[in-house]
């Protein structure tokens, strides 16, 4: 009996993610998710309270890897030789999270409008402005007086470069080299 309600639980979880891909939150519905999983509507309130909680079942794990990128610290000042390759870490750890989250982080980042993870994008450019802010001003453009609008419109267009390569292909190593060339053409 307890293997079935797993079993369930999985084809339901499985099912959403499908569902949210192609819909989004907002245009997803608990009964496309029942349709989708092969199961009545209310067997689904029986695993989750609402499509809300459902949905973030299936992207916090993405979130919390996303957030512990955030909030990894590289501290530019200790070693400013390394500065210059800041970013290229930051693309490792993506494409890390991208490797074991690569539906939920698309989703997440192109497809939650109106649930807890909308600005989950928004959270990277920053973290992206943050991290490159010391390196445009001391490496790039040191003699310029870069303004930090400019920088962060880099950080968005850089963001947003990335998860365009990222939606439209599944191979890792590949996604991985263009991304770096992307972040070659910002940063050099």
């Amino acid at each position: 009996m307890q293997k079935l309600k797993k079993e369930i639980r999985i084809r339901i979880t499985d099912a959403a993610l499908a569902v949210f891909d192609q819909y989004g939150y907002q245009k997803a519905s608990m009964f496309k998710i029942a349709n989708k999983a092969g199961v009545a509507i209310g067997n689904i309130y029986r695993y989750f309270k609402n499509k809300e909680e459902l949905f973030k079942v299936i992207i916090e794990p993405a979130y919390i890897q996303m957030k512990s990128l955030v909030f990894n610290q590289y501290d530019i000042e200790k070693s400013p030789d390394r500065s210059r390759f800041i970013t290229f870490d930051i693309v490792t750890a993506i494409m890390e999270i991208y490797k074991k989250y690569h539906k939920e982080l698309i989703i997440m980042m192109e497809k939650s409008q109106g649930s807890c993870f909308e600005n989950s994008k928004n959270e990277l450019v920053e973290f992206i402005f943050q991290r490159t802010k010391t390196y445009y001003k001391t490496y790039v453009m040191k003699d310029e007086g870069v303004e930090d609008s400019f920088i962060y419109v880099t950080a968005d267009m850089l963001v947003y470069g990335i998860f365009n390569i990222l939606k439209k292909s599944d191979d890792v190593k590949e996604n991985k080299v263009l991304i770096e060339r992307l972040i070659l053409l910002f940063f050099t």
